[in-house]
């Protein structure tokens, strides 16, 4: 499920058009495979095999300002080894804040060994029941180029812009888009596409060439 990514005159050439469509196709599909999982994981209510806690709650106010508060999720974490296809592959825990670009081990440092080691998306889970929320990472050379994630389907999209902006890069900008379809953000660790949708759910994508 791996998303998507003239000889000159002698006058000025033109100036170079960003280009966009990349970001966009690319987060259509992989928002669509977002609700796809999401909806056959909360179907099923499978509890991650990792040592995780979590916690959330809701704070009662007038009907007319009612939102969802997210408190910290924090997790124990092993130094794994998985074994595929014959190979050893060691699945290391770093402590940096989990990101788009970032590194792999930063989401198991952080949420612990993902529920499948064999295939990806890498799935972390956090939380149970109606208040579980899913994250699958994608990599390449273990570096993220894609985090899905899926909460609540009672999140607004205020509320999962708001949780989801927690795996930007802390130097992110923005440099076109809007909430109400797809966002595009510059960083050091490149440029990324940011798409929410209504029922909880979010992909945040580097694409690919």
């Amino acid at each position: 499920m791996q998303p998507p990514y003239y000889t000159p005159s002698s006058s000025t050439p033109p100036k170079k058009k960003r280009r966009v469509w990349p970001w966009i196709v690319g987060g259509v599909g992989a928002l669509l495979i977002c609700s796809c999982i999401g909806l056959a994981y909360i179907g099923s209510h499978i509890n991650n095999s990792t040592d995780t806690t979590a916690s959330s709650s809701v704070q009662d106010t007038p009907a007319s300002s009612k939102h969802i508060v997210i408190t910290q999720y924090t997790a124990t974490t092993t130094h794994p080894t998985a074994t595929t296809g014959g190979s050893v592959m060691s699945f290391t825990a770093t402590h940096g804040n989990p990101h788009i670009g970032g590194n792999l081990s930063d989401f198991i440092g952080k949420y612990g060994i993902p529920s499948d080691t064999t295939r990806q998306p890498y799935n972390f889970t956090i939380g149970s029941g109606d208040q579980a929320i899913l994250i699958g990472v994608r990599t390449q050379v273990r570096k993220v180029v894609q985090v899905i994630i899926v909460g609540p389907q009672t999140w607004s999209k205020q509320t999962t812009h708001a949780y989801c902006s927690n795996f930007m890069p802390g130097d992110a900008q923005k440099i076109g888009g809007d909430i109400s379809f797809s966002e595009l953000y510059k960083s050091a660790e490149g440029e990324f596409s940011f798409m929410v949708n209504d029922s909880g759910s979010c992909v945040l994508n580097i694409p690919q060439s």
